[in-house]
């Protein structure tokens, strides 16, 4: 498999920095989104792994509202946690995200977001003068 699609809610509720929920509260719904999406992505993958990924993320708002599509998608961090610890790729850091494109579009019906993630060889490898693993 070279290419994963999710389609997730829109909006994503307040697992995001910006949330203004009590920290227990916003834990137990970010736990809850990060489960889900794990559970959703190692269904997918069957056991497979990437060494990196590129996102490309597609926002589908509800209407024509003036919206901060980066808050949008810091609000899905616990969704990328799911598919790092569903083992998709080994973490999220610079050096396993290829690239990231957001789009957004229009969907009054269904508003959603669809990520996804495809197949990427290069990643950088970290050097570190003096340390051998």
């Amino acid at each position: 498999m070279s290419t994963l699609i999710l389609t997730l809610d829109f909006p994503r509720g307040p697992t995001g920095q910006n949330s203004r929920l009590h920290w227990r509260a916003k834990s137990a719904k970010t736990r809850a989104a990060r489960q889900a999406t794990c559970e959703v992505v190692a269904d997918a993958i069957n056991g497979e792994s990437w060494p990196a990924a590129d996102f490309a993320f597609r926002i589908f708002y509800p209407d024509l509202r003036a919206r901060d599509m980066l808050n949008t998608i810091e609000g899905m961090k616990a969704d990328i946690d799911g598919i790092v610890d569903a083992g998709l790729i080994p973490d999220d850091d610079w050096t396993r995200v290829g690239s990231i494109r957001i789009d957004r579009d229009l969907d009054r019906y269904r508003p959603r977001i669809e990520l996804t993630l495809t197949r990427c060889e290069r990643f950088v490898e970290i050097k570190v003068k003096g340390y051998k693993p």
